[in-house]
């Protein structure tokens, strides 16, 4: 699936993302779902995949997250992980 990265919290490393379908609700997603070397910010064309989320039951969460192909060929994919401290 395709969607819009719509709210990131970089201290606890969790966030939202938009699909693009027609009233879809917004799923949740952590850092430790994003696919390995990218991350999230706010605004960007995500891909990723759904799953269960085991800790609202009934609704989805989104997996491997990662930049669309089309953020990646514009160099606007970016490193992941948490802000450091200190």
């Amino acid at each position: 699936m395709i969607g819009t990265n719509s709210y990131w919290n970089p201290v606890r490393a969790f966030g939202f993302i938009r699909p693009d379908e027609r009233y879809a609700a917004d799923l949740f997603f952590s850092i430790k779902y994003c696919q390995r070397g990218f991350g999230p910010k706010l605004g960007l064309r995500v891909a990723f995949d759904t799953a269960d989320d085991p800790r609202s039951a009934g609704k989805k969460m989104a997996i491997d997250v990662a930049p669309s192909v089309k953020e990646i060929g514009a160099g606007l994919a970016f490193p992941c992980g948490r802000p450091r401290r200190g």
